[in-house]
């Protein structure tokens, strides 16, 4: 909330979700589940590049995402009374949507998955087609170097025997 109207709270707050994000990153880095977790330094470099010359802009944004969110669980607990056994079309249309979003998000993640491993079997064939290169460029040279000085002795001999 403060931080959405004064520009040093906006700074405090900008720096500590930066720092935030990093742990987040160095953490999934160290348990191993940086494919499986979200992209921390990703939403790291998108914040600083969007929002790090004015962090009161982010502050606003979010500001309003929560007030908006509170309308949203206010009208909720105004017109569902707690003890409704049965949820309104509404809600079932919203649970059915969340679920069809997480089966999305699951198969995006099983298909970046798929991309990431196909992307370092390209890196490694480039490695190994890079040397195979300079290996072939190698030979190619030594070759060129052994027909010229065959044909240096060839002619050495045909000079000789005329002499």
């Amino acid at each position: 909330g403060s931080a959405a109207v004064d520009e040093n709270a906006a700074r405090t707050c900008f720096q500590a979700l930066l720092e935030h994000l990093q742990d987040q990153w160095t953490r999934s880095i160290q348990e191993n589940s940086i494919l499986q977790g979200p992209n921390f330094s990703g939403m790291k470099d998108y914040v600083m590049e969007n929002f790090q010359a004015q962090p009161m802009n982010l502050a606003a944004l979010l500001s309003e995402c929560l007030k908006e969110e509170k309308k949203i669980l206010a009208s909720v607990t105004a017109t569902l009374p707690c003890s409704s056994p049965v949820m309104s079309p509404q809600w079932i249309e919203l649970d059915n949507n969340v679920t069809q979003m997480k089966l999305q998000i699951s198969e995006l993640k099983k298909e970046v998955k798929t991309l990431e491993g196909l992307n370092e079997k390209l890196h490694y064939i480039q490695k190994m087609w890079q040397s195979k290169v300079e290996q072939d460029v190698g030979l190619a040279q030594s070759q060129t170097l052994v027909e010229q000085e065959c044909l240096k002795k060839e002619t050495f001999i045909t000079q000789t025997k005329h002499v």
